[in-house]
């Protein structure tokens, strides 16, 4: 056999010990690649379901947002219903209380409203941003919100 022969050869069988792992490699990856295209695409969020224990959302919320939760008076809450705001329809809950301030005292009326995405509370906005969504709303009285203590959960009386 020439020296040429050999080379070729040699050239050969290095080629064959490399290229096998490298198309098991592909061959693997093309494998990974068509199971992906096999999962099913997310489903997209509804933004407009019905909130179905919005009067709890609202208390955690007030709860996390009022300077003292004790001692609310007046407390009302519109059941959410479908609005405008901003160009987008969205299920919208107003909330109107007196509250106590950082002295203690109590605060003039205050009026909030809620919006909900997907069914949970994701802002709440303050009376200057809540006075034209919330014109004409039918308030019903909100007892738990006058019945709140410091703690998140209160303990029994």
């Amino acid at each position: 056999m020439t020296a040429d022969r050999r080379a070729d050869r040699s050239h050969s069988i290095s080629f064959h010990r490399h290229a096998t792992p490298l198309a098991a490699l592909l061959l693997i990856g093309g494998m990974l690649m068509a199971c992906s295209g096999l999962r099913e695409a997310p489903k997209p969020i509804e933004p407009n379901i019905m909130p179905a224990n919005y009067k709890s959302q609202l208390l955690t919320e007030m709860h996390r947002r009022l300077v003292d939760p004790v001692g609310v008076r007046d407390a009302f809450v519109s059941s959410p219903a479908l609005r405008q705001s901003g160009g987008v329809e969205r299920y919208i809950s107003c909330m109107r209380y007196v509250a106590k301030d950082e002295t203690g005292q109590y605060a003039p009326p205050a009026e909030r409203a809620a919006y909900f995405y997907a069914g949970e509370v994701t802002q709440v906005v303050d009376k200057d941003a809540s006075k034209e969504i919330c014109r004409g709303v039918a308030y019903e009285p909100w007892p738990e919100l006058t019945r709140m203590c410091k703690e998140v959960v209160c303990p029994s009386r």
